[in-house]
């Protein structure tokens, strides 16, 4: 509530403001929702910046508004036929059009990529004066696709409240952590047999925060729903973060580093699947079935130093993830884009 208000008043002041010396920024949504039932990745990667830039000496940022003028619109992850009809508008008024995508639309062999969304993506990438990709592999893809566009690399922050408690891992762990988007939470079940060996002999239990109910044997799990406003609170007292992904998808290959950053920001120790974007990171990184049987059970018996992987972890993500450095990553795009 209180960041819906922040966000609310932070909106009502860029309307008044005079642009002057300043650049106008407007990112461009298909609608407006309140900070706490947006998407998280509209929350991170619009209304967060927005907060960012209130102050700044040199940007209004704010969300696109019909009735102003702007020297730069980013579409963050919108790009159908309305958004690209809006662009054409806006491009021929003179102002620069980024594309900002945080997932694979580009390849159509994905489950979750239908043809048209791939057919529209292509069509407004061919229009966009820039485009910003959330993770290494996207930027990579749109690269190949398209060698002669700028394309920037701008991540995703880790919002503040993560690094202000950090966890103790209890060693040997009591409780697993696994947070993410409903039906996502289907991709432990791969992990059933290793959940249920360890449960039964090291009597270690599972949370899951914002899954549906998932099948994992004889581990129990404490089901808890996603909360925007206290998803750092839920996540406190867990021991271990699992992180199983199929990356057979090419859809997942391009996720983002936020799925484990805020556990390991808290200073959780991670394992994960070898998503590209966590191989750089302090994560533990399991491959095949028996890397995560082997890394699981290890752990479960107290091989592993929790407390070392979590201060790693923590101090990672606030070198390369926390808010002020991703402000920085917009900022020095928006000088190349725009001279103020």
């Amino acid at each position: 509530m209180i960041k819906d208000l922040h966000f609310l008043a932070v909106r009502t002041k860029s309307f008044f403001q005079k642009t002057r010396t300043k650049k106008r920024i407007g990112f461009v949504r298909p609608k407006f929702t309140l900070y706490s039932l947006a998407m998280p990745s509209t929350r991170i990667r619009v209304y967060d910046p927005i907060l960012w830039f209130q102050n700044d000496l040199q940007y209004i940022v704010e969300l696109f508004n019909p009735h102003q003028t702007y020297d730069v619109a980013i579409f963050q992850k919108y790009f159908d036929a309305p958004a690209l009809a809006l662009a054409k508008r806006l491009k021929e008024q003179g102002t620069a059009i980024v594309l900002d995508i945080n997932v694979n639309y580009y390849d159509a062999s994905s489950t979750y990529v239908e043809d048209e969304q791939c057919e529209q993506v292509r069509k407004f990438t061919e229009l966009a004066d820039h485009l910003i990709a959330a993770s290494p592999y996207l930027k990579q893809v749109i690269k190949d696709q398209y060698p002669n566009k700028s394309v920037t690399l701008i991540e995703e922050a880790i919002p503040e409240k993560f690094f202000k408690y950090k966890t103790a891992p209890q060693n040997p762990p009591k409780t697993f952590l696994w947070v993410g988007f409903k039906w996502k939470v289907k991709e432990l079940e791969v992990l059933k047999e290793t959940l249920s060996v360890v449960a039964r002999n090291h009597g270690i239990g599972l949370r899951t925060i914002g899954g549906t109910a998932v099948a994992v044997g004889d581990m129990q799990v404490d089901a808890q729903p996603y909360r925007e406003w206290s998803v750092d609170k839920q996540m406190r007292g867990c021991d271990v973060f699992i992180a199983p992904r199929d990356l057979s998808d090419p859809y997942n290959l391009a996720h983002t580093f936020t799925k484990i950053g805020g556990a390991m920001a808290m200073g959780i120790p991670v394992v994960a699947s070898p998503v590209p974007s966590y191989k750089r990171s302090p994560a533990i990184i399991c491959t095949t079935d028996e890397d995560w049987n082997d890394t699981l059970t290890a752990i479960a018996a107290g091989k592993y130093d929790l407390a070392d992987l979590g201060k790693r972890g923590s101090e990672y993500v606030w070198q390369n993830y926390h808010p002020q450095k991703i402000k920085a990553d917009y900022k020095r795009l928006l000088k190349e884009i725009v001279t103020v």
